[in-house]
């Protein structure tokens, strides 16, 4: 995981992305990549659903009135069918 993230880089092997060979030089460029990982020893910001802990640093946002809002239909469409292949559903709303 940490070398998927970037936190470490790999001793052998490649990394693939929709069949394409990558290079992970850090967590940024991960993300940039659309990987996420929630680190098992921190906690989930409990005033947020899952899909905010999810993007929890590179929320979507839209602007209404000069104000900036998470923009919850793109954060909705985030994770395309990671929930059902986990064989739970999205949680939406959670």
């Amino acid at each position: 995981m940490k070398c998927i993230y970037g936190i470490y880089s790999p001793d052998a092997g490649l990394i693939k992305i929709s069949g394409e060979k990558v290079e992970i030089e850090n967590p940024r460029n991960a993300m940039d990549l659309g990987i996420s990982m929630i680190h098992q020893e921190l906690h989930p910001v409990r005033t947020q659903n899952v899909s905010e802990n999810i993007f929890l640093g590179r929320l979507p946002y839209k602007k209404r009135a000069g104000v900036r809002w998470v923009d919850r239909e793109r954060l909705g469409g985030g994770n395309p069918g990671g929930f059902e292949r986990a064989g739970q559903g999205y949680p939406g709303g959670i």
